[in-house]
């Protein structure tokens, strides 16, 4: 009882501690002895162990939906590679990454890695990198094979080893290498691997304040153990209104002189008679009751209110988990003016930030050393210039998708009359291996030297000369052109330049200029 009231005083004193606002001593305001309003306190909670964390996402559906929820939507529909040059070689390249990325099932990797970092606070995705060394060395990229494989291990499974110490590097604090509790498998022991930070590619977990995330050792914190009391509440009305509705009928006997014969040793006479009519009613649903000593009914319970206490309910742990209900719950909104539509705008818009601050330099990561496997798509030489970019997280309906290309072909069609674009380009662009697509890629460096050449012809020219000539030029395949100089070869044609076999291909009719 000591210790009880102990707790309390140190309770009240935080109260103390921490209030800020009107005291009035006669009226009791703000006096957390008196006023009941300021008499709460906030009680620091424990870090949910991964223990739990495995149970919760493993058997409660809406742990689970909240922990799925950002990694399934960001990574839906995909992502894009561009690349600069030549448009079709672009294509490519992009269709040789894409399909060497699902042999190895990277975008399953990325969903479990991200779900990981959701629900335990971070996740691994482990890269069999071929370079000639060991997991725990540095990967060394100029010996750089190919990438075999990818596997996917959660917080709950990993200890960091070794972290960079040195507070005048960018790495201060982050591991730099890893020790993975492998899982003991058919005929297998347990075992431990060890992995630099350079051959895995970490997912982490919600925005996590500095000091728990070193109290974590370098990990963050699972966004349940934000939902949790929500969630808590949540589930524990759902269990509330199945006792109510379960005992939502009940049956009243009403019986002359039962409380006397209870207490004047009558008790197991009184039972058999409820055993008896319980009996008879189970068997011939019927009920024999004496007309003048016995009456039995059933009592209803209101269940009214219940409904919006529950949808409310809902809307706290959506909250919670900045999630709106249509997506958490999958229900649509109920009510007058009730759409959604603000709150999806709102979820996408926060997807959206999940793709660029955490998923897109992830899969940038994973398609670089793809590039520089020397057994990869492009034998091991980068591009100079790419980009991953995120595809909108927003699932189109068939008539959205038809007039997203009624509108992009007028784009187009403005393009071509402005000499932006070639109809090869448009049509390379579009119809790609994998289906129709709004990502355009044009030969950017073949346009600046174009740029160039009709920098000097200006003031020799006239404007209807130039407009003609930068026409011949946009049209012609920068493959196999050689100028009347005889330099380098992917240099537009010169005026009066190269003729016959040399001259350059009009992309348009396949004819010499």
């Amino acid at each position: 009882m000591g210790s009880e009231q102990h707790w309390l005083t140190e309770i009240r004193e935080d109260a103390f501690s921490v209030l800020a606002g009107w005291v009035n001593p006669l009226t009791g305001r703000g006096d957390p002895e008196r006023d009941k309003s300021a008499s709460s306190v906030w009680v620091p909670g424990r870090t949910l162990t991964p223990e739990l964390l495995r149970d919760l996402f493993s058997r409660n559906a809406l742990a689970r939906a909240v922990c799925m929820a950002q990694p399934e939507w960001g990574l839906r529909n995909g992502w894009d590679l561009t690349l600069e040059g030549d448009a079709v070689d672009a294509r490519k390249t992009e269709s040789a990454i894409r399909t060497h990325l699902m042999h190895l099932g990277a975008h399953e990797a990325f969903l479990r890695g991200a779900v990981w970092g959701q629900a335990f606070g971070g996740g691994l995705v482990l890269v069999g990198a071929d370079d000639g060394r060991e997991s725990k060395q540095p990967l060394d990229f100029d010996r750089l094979k190919a990438v075999r494989w990818l596997r996917v291990v959660g917080r709950q499974h990993v200890d960091v080893a070794e972290i960079y110490d040195d507070p005048g590097k960018a790495m201060f604090g982050e591991a730099a290498r890893y020790k993975v509790q492998e899982p003991a498998l058919r005929g297998l022991n347990p075992s431990q691997t060890e992995w630099h930070e350079s051959r895995v590619i970490r997912l982490p977990g919600p925005t996590t304040e500095d000091q728990t995330r070193v109290e974590n050792e370098g990990w963050d914190q699972s966004i349940l153990d934000v939902v949790i009391l929500a969630l808590l509440k949540h589930d524990g009305i759902w269990d509330d209104v199945g006792g109510m509705v379960a005992d939502g009928s009940q049956g009243v006997w009403k019986i002359q002189g039962l409380a006397k014969a209870a207490t004047t040793g009558l008790a197991d006479a009184v039972q058999a008679r409820f055993r008896l009519a319980d009996q008879a009613r189970g068997m011939f649903r019927s009920l024999l009751l004496d007309a003048d000593k016995e009456d039995f009914q059933y009592v209803h319970r209101q269940f009214s209110g219940i409904s919006d206490l529950i949808a409310q309910s809902a809307v706290r742990v959506a909250g919670a988990a900045q999630i709106p209900v249509t997506v958490l719950m999958g229900q649509s909104p109920a009510g007058m003016n009730a759409t959604g539509e603000s709150d999806l705008e709102l979820w996408y818009a926060r997807v959206r930030a999940y793709q660029t601050g955490v998923l897109q330099s992830r899969i940038h990561r994973l398609v670089q050393l793809i590039f520089r496997s020397k057994e990869g798509p492009t034998n091991g030489v980068e591009p100079d210039s790419w980009a991953v970019t995120m595809a909108d997280p927003r699932s189109l309906t068939p008539m959205q998708r038809a007039e997203l290309r009624a509108r992009q072909s007028q784009v187009d069609s403005t393009m071509i009359s402005a000499r932006v674009l070639t109809p090869e380009e448009v049509a390379i662009n579009r119809y790609t291996s994998e289906g129709w697509s709004d990502v355009t890629q044009i030969d950017l460096s073949w346009r600046r030297k174009l740029q160039s050449m009709l920098g000097e012809e200006i003031g020799r020219r006239s404007e209807e000369d130039l407009a003609a000539l930068a026409e011949a030029w946009l049209f012609a395949a920068p493959q196999g052109v050689q100028t009347e100089q005889g330099g380098d070869p992917t240099d537009p044609p010169a005026p009066g330049g190269a003729q016959g076999e040399d001259a350059p291909q009009n992309r348009r009719t396949g004819a010499t200029e």
